[in-house]
């Protein structure tokens, strides 16, 4: 399943309706200086990124972390989690 936002191309290779909402899984590629999502929280969930290529910033609580190819970051559930990106960059996030 494909979808596009903000510029962004994801494409959802699990969504929470296949196994009773327990995960989901997406690839999403990112453009350079694409549109940050509003700081928001996951209540009721983690959340994952691991970085296929390119580099992506992400906040987690304070800290702005910068992942890079095959870094991975796990957002846990409540803390805000904008991300953005510099140059075109692909992950697979859960």
């Amino acid at each position: 399943m494909r979808y596009a936002a903000r510029g962004s191309e994801m494409f959802f290779k699990a969504v929470a309706s296949m196994d009773d909402g327990d995960l989901s899984l997406m690839e999403r590629t990112l453009p350079p200086g694409g549109r940050r999502p509003p700081p928001h929280r996951h209540t009721n969930c983690s959340e994952a990124y691991f970085v296929l290529d390119g580099v992506v910033s992400v906040t987690v609580g304070d800290a702005e972390l910068s992942v890079t190819p095959e870094g991975f970051v796990l957002v846990p559930a409540a803390p805000p989690t904008p991300s953005a990106t510099r140059a075109r960059t692909r992950l697979a996030c859960w």
